[in-house]
């Protein structure tokens, strides 16, 4: 007897898995086109733009004191790019010092080891040392740019794909103008947006980190 049931399931994964492959093809052949590429960076740097970028008025200015550091952190790690930090469990360690720290580099920026990372000033009548191992548990590191926590990183991979698109060698204007048509969006959304200090407070209102 001829297994009805067999043969028909086996004829419906073959054709639901053609389906599937010639969905697969036609997915692929437009994500790798250039437009494709330039849409989905612009997307992901606007919801970086969102989820960074606070939104409130901006704070008081950055306040430190006039004189050299009390204290230098050094990049005793790996050498790597930024990728983040933790505002708040930095903020909560410069409390417990009595400290006011600020970030030598900014979100996106190569670190080589033995760098110096983080400036410290003792500003409280009662101060200890900064911890330099919690405080660079802190700041995340890896070996290439995000847009985590940096929205800037996308507004370069636009100008470099508009740069390369209108090189002698490629000559492709249409790429260059579809990237700054994306360029001319971002750019107006972080215009209206009040322009941010870095400052970052404790409880009491005391300044005690600032992020460049």
């Amino acid at each position: 007897p001829t297994p009805g049931l067999s043969v028909t399931l086996a004829l419906t994964l073959v054709i639901v898995s053609l389906a599937a492959f010639v969905f697969f093809v036609s997915h692929l052949a437009q994500s790798i086109r250039v437009v494709s590429v330039i849409e989905r960076v612009a997307r992901e740097t606007r919801r970086a733009l969102r989820e960074t970028i606070d939104f409130a008025e901006p704070g008081s200015p950055p306040r430190l004191p006039d004189r050299a550091p009390d204290q230098v952190l050094s990049w005793d790690r790996e050498p790597g790019v930024i990728l983040g930090i933790d505002e708040d469990d930095l903020v909560e360690i410069a409390r417990r010092s009595g400290a006011v720290m600020r970030l030598v580099h900014q979100i996106g920026d190569y670190v080589p080891s033995g760098a110096p990372a983080v400036d410290v000033w003792f500003v409280d009548d009662r101060h200890a040392p900064v911890d330099t191992r919690a405080v660079l548990a802190r700041i995340g590191s890896g070996i290439e740019r995000t847009m985590a926590q940096d929205p800037a990183f996308g507004i370069r991979q636009l100008v470099d794909i508009a740069e390369r698109a209108l090189s002698p060698a490629v000559n492709d204007p249409t790429t260059a103008v579809q990237a700054i048509d994306r360029l001319h969006d971002l750019l107006r959304r972080i215009a209206a947006l009040p322009q941010p200090t870095g400052v970052h407070v404790d409880g009491q209102g005391v300044q005690r980190l600032v992020v460049p």
